[in-house]
Parts: C-alpha cells; sequence; structure tokens
C-alpha cells in the first residue's frame, strides 16, 4: 500500500473506500453485499467519485474511517467518508455517488425497500 516515497499510494485510499463500504453493508442494511450480488442481483457500483487528500498517511499508520449516507434516491446513494490518522487528524476524506442496478440487465432500478429503510436511518440529513 506504500509507495517509495513512504506514503500511502492514492489508489489504494480507493481500495480502502470499498472494503469500508462492503464491511458496512451488512450493518446497515442487514444483508451483506456478497449476498446481495449472489442471491438477489443486485449491484450498487459508483457512477461518481471526489476527494481531497489532506496529509499523508506513512507505513505504520492506523486508518479510523467515518462513513456515512449523505443522501438516498430513487435509486443512487451518496456516501460520505473520513479517513483519520491515530492522533484523530483528519487525513483524507471522499464522496462517493452508487447507483442500484440489476445485475442480469446492468439496469438502473429502485433501490428494494429494506436496503433503502437502512440506508435512511444512516442518513446525514435525518439524524
Amino acid at each position: 500500500m506504500v509507495d517509495m516515497a513512504d506514503v500511502v499510494y492514492y489508489p489504494q485510499y480507493w481500495d480502502l473506500c470499498h472494503r469500508f463500504f462492503e464491511e458496512s453493508l451488512l450493518h446497515i442494511t442487514g444483508i451483506s453485499y456478497p449476498q446481495m450480488i449472489m442471491n438477489h442481483e443486485i449491484g450498487l457500483p459508483v457512477v461518481h467519485t471526489e476527494c481531497d487528500y489532506l496529509l499523508p498517511l506513512r507505513y505504520g499508520d492506523i486508518i479510523n474511517c467515518t462513513l456515512w449516507v449523505d443522501d438516498v434516491g430513487e435509486s443512487s446513494t451518496s456516501w460520505r467518508y473520513e479517513y483519520r490518522n491515530q492522533k484523530q487528524e483528519l487525513v483524507w476524506r471522499g464522496h462517493v455517488v452508487t447507483t442500484c442496478v440489476n445485475l442480469k440487465t446492468f439496469e438502473k432500478i429502485s433501490l428494494p425497500d429494506n436496503i433503502r429503510t437502512g440506508l435512511k436511518a444512516c442518513n446525514s440529513e435525518e439524524e
């Protein structure tokens, strides 16, 4: 994950972002991402990303991620991420938009009610 400059290589932030997303889905929706994909044939592919790299992460640093839902649309979800190091310094923040698709056709579909309910419960606007 660390490049020759001894800092985390920038694409690794996005890989971690997806790992945090997958890990969180079970807690948010009650369905794991593998179950969503294999059993329900529903996917949440990314359609937009943006981020800010604020401080470098170095070998041995501990990443603490905060993930929340910014907005839930008919088929899309807007996610926010913040990574902090072991000193609680904000080192990275990202914004990701996913859309709900039928994995057989890859056509956009409405978020199923059970998934929407979990996402809305995490919506920062709902707090």
